[in-house]
């Protein structure tokens, strides 16, 4: 699967937090391309269980948490959280405050933290800055620094606050002449975005954004509408914010946000 990733830049996979393999793909096409190429370069008779749709959470503001070693922990860890580009992992202590082995293990449990945001789904867009750090020697162990680094995480991420983001595809719709002002008004009522309409020589070509949800049901009306005789194609076209109570995602890491509940869930660990 790594190895398809690296071919196809709309292929992306990451480690599911049961150890297997999660990936993400663009619509039923790609799902049935990605089976065929399983079973006839590598074999391999793929299951796919229900596809569903992956939304993201991005930072709306910044967000700052500290656990000092002595309360409950055996290390210290302080994250500073705020919006950047694509997840950005920073310094601000010292590299020389900690063996690097401790570094990398706090580096690598923030990177899997956020593959579940306060919302359950990946959070993106987002700088975190390592602001506090210690440890007790010979106690510590880098594997405290994996069990504290997501708790402090989300701390901060909670603090600065998350919104929701859901996938969009970018639709081009080809319509008979008579048929633009239902089709255009089917579209702004289900929540499309019509960004232009161009007249052709077999009637009208629209073009516009909405949400990837809500394309089967477009897909579907399109017939009807009309007559028959249109014809729908779509790209991945970004995201764009959810409206009121954003989808959430159960989490599966086992991590709470309570504090006293966390302290547990280490306790139940060890």
């Amino acid at each position: 699967m790594l190895d398809l990733a690296d071919t196809d830049p709309f292929l992306r996979t990451r480690v599911a937090p049961e150890g297997g393999t999660s990936v993400l793909l663009y619509g039923e096409v790609q799902r049935e391309v990605l089976e065929a190429t399983l079973a006839e370069t590598y074999g391999i008779e793929a299951d796919f269980g229900p596809g569903r749709i992956v939304h993201v959470e991005r930072p709306t503001g910044t967000g700052r948490a500290v656990e000092v070693i002595g309360n409950g922990f055996f290390g210290t860890v302080g994250f500073r959280v705020e919006p950047g580009t694509g997840v950005d992992y920073r310094l601000e202590v010292e590299l020389g405050s900690l063996p690097l082995s401790f570094h990398k293990a706090i580096e690598e449990a923030t990177r899997a933290a956020l593959d579940q945001g306060r919302h359950g789904w990946p959070v993106t867009d987002v700088r975190v800055t390592l602001t506090h750090s210690g440890y007790w020697s010979p106690i510590t162990t880098a594997g405290h620094f994996r069990d504290l680094a997501p708790y402090v995480l989300m701390q901060a991420l909670a603090e600065a606050g998350t919104r929701v983001f859901e996938p969009c595809r970018r639709f081009e719709a080809e319509v008979p002449a008579d048929r633009l002002g239902p089709v255009t008004s089917y579209l702004g009522r289900l929540g499309a975005r019509v960004e232009g309409a161009e007249e052709t020589t077999a009637g009208w070509r629209i073009d516009g954004v909405l949400p990837a949800r809500l394309e089967p049901r477009a897909q579907r009306r399109l017939p009807d509408l009309s007559r028959g005789e249109g014809l729908w194609s779509s790209v991945p076209g970004g995201d764009r914010q959810v409206s009121g109570d954003p989808p959430c995602r159960p989490r599966t890491d086992g991590n709470p946000f309570d504090r006293v509940e966390y302290l547990r869930f280490l306790a139940r660990r060890s």
